[in-house]
């Protein structure tokens, strides 16, 4: 008998945003909006064996 079960799923993603702005010639505003994120699944299964009947 040998049963063999396997799953792997992985998402990942990042998202970064950059604002620069200069307002009359003297002044600045810089601003950075991020976003990360990451999913992962595992699943396994391994059954094995022998059998002997005498």
């Amino acid at each position: 008998m040998q049963i063999e079960v396997s799953r792997l799923g992985k998402y990942a993603g990042e998202a970064y945003l950059n604002f620069n702005k200069t307002i009359a010639k003297d002044h600045s505003l810089n601003a950075m909006v991020g976003s990360s994120f990451e999913v992962s699944n595992q699943l396994e299964y391994n059954i094995a064996g022998s059998f002997l009947l005498i």
